[in-house]
């Protein structure tokens, strides 16, 4: 089997726009990962669509991020200016030093999730500044 047959491009998928003004190439998988991870695919705008439809229906908007570096990091700042959530959840949760960092950036609640796996975890979160944790990991709900 040959990867580039399967891969979603721009010719076999439909969820490939091509951005105005973004460094994006359309059917070029990599330089498009290359771009998402530098905030040029229009993700936030795109998302900033959405948060408005889900306000307009009485819903509440957030955000996440996946902190995996320092370019998520500096990334971070830049998709917060759409202000467009009400709260925002970063993963993974076990950082309480960038838990801290973000929300003496932050204006809006911080949620930590992921990784969360006792009760040490959810504490650290909170003493740094979460607003609240989320975890999928159902012995972690009863703490």
């Amino acid at each position: 089997m040959n990867l580039r047959d399967v891969i979603p491009n721009a010719e076999n998928s439909t969820n490939f726009d091509v951005v105005p003004e973004s460094i994006t190439e359309v059917g070029s998988t990599l330089e498009n990962l290359k771009a998402a991870v530098c905030g040029e695919t229009g993700a936030s705008a795109k998302y900033a669509a959405c948060a408005k439809a889900a306000k307009e229906q009485g819903l509440l908007a957030i955000q996440r991020f996946f902190l995996i570096d320092s370019l998520a990091m500096a990334n971070f700042q830049k998709y917060t200016e759409v202000q467009a959530a009400d709260a925002i959840e970063i993963l993974p949760a076990t950082m309480p030093k960038v838990i801290r960092k973000i929300t003496a950036a932050c204006r809006l609640p911080i949620i930590a999730g992921g990784l969360i796996s006792d009760k040490e975890d959810i504490l650290l979160a909170l003493q740094n500044g979460a607003a609240a944790v989320s975890s999928t990991n159902q012995e972690v709900w009863t703490m």
